[in-house]
């Protein structure tokens, strides 16, 4: 169960990358392997950038940082989660991005992740938040209106080395409202709750967790209690993500 913090994480990571204006990316499979890699894409558009036709990229990590280097051009993504900025290897298959003035879809067939010491994947993550609106800034545009408007997020499953953590995860929003259902260890676990963005930070209020007629909000803060840290904050019925 407190592998819902790591999806909540995974989301936000996934979608802070979306441009106010049109942007899309398609048919995006990478592999690296440290200290280098390498990715294509079908198509990619976004801000000047504009590849119409299959391109190849050198991949590189770098403090924090992914570069996607063309022939012509170096892309730079910064402030990425650690479970992709931090890691000796990384496989990401069949990535689709498009967003417009309406909202923006996200796909993800497959991505796994590892270090030294762990590794996790996930398989078919799906990402979908409406009514975007322009602001300066497009993290707190895309932040607001898939916590604070309306979205929807799916995840068929979510492996930590070969076991498997959570599978036929589901989280929908609406007006700051949120429900979810999730499957843990042999159990499906539906809850609801309230989602807040402001400034910085993510705020989840867990108002219901249940297992079948049982209350299990007490059992789920004391897993999610382990990974408290100085930017996840965990206090039954919140959760703070400090960005």
């Amino acid at each position: 169960m407190k592998m819902l913090v790591w999806l909540v994480a995974l989301t936000l990571g996934g979608i802070v990358y979306a441009s106010p204006y049109y942007g899309e990316l398609k048919n995006f499979n990478l592999n690296y392997y440290q200290p280098s890699g390498n990715a294509q894409s079908e198509l990619l558009i976004f801000r000047d950038i504009n590849y119409q036709t299959s391109t190849s990229y050198e991949v590189e990590l770098q403090a924090g940082s992914l570069f996607l280097i063309t022939p012509i051009s170096t892309i730079q993504l910064d402030n990425l989660p650690a479970f992709i900025a931090d890691v000796d290897t990384l496989t990401v298959n069949n990535l689709n991005i498009i967003s417009h003035q309406s909202g923006i879809e996200l796909d993800l067939e497959y991505m796994s992740s590892s270090t030294n010491s762990e590794s996790i994947s996930i398989e078919e993550l799906k990402i979908s938040c409406t009514s975007l609106t322009s602001t300066q800034d497009p993290m707190d545009q895309i932040l607001d209106q898939c916590l604070n408007n309306a979205g929807e997020v799916s995840l068929s499953r979510f492996f930590e080395g070969s076991k498997q953590q959570l599978a036929n995860f589901t989280m929908s929003t609406e007006n700051g409202m949120m429900d979810f259902k999730v499957t843990a260890a042999g159990k499906t676990v539906r809850g609801e709750g309230e989602t807040y963005f402001d400034g910085n930070t993510v705020r989840i209020k867990i108002t219901k967790a249940k297992y079948g007629i049982f209350n299990v909000r007490g059992l789920l803060f004391r897993e999610l209690e382990e990974l408290a840290s100085e930017k996840i904050k965990i206090n039954n019925p919140w959760i703070e993500i400090d960005l």
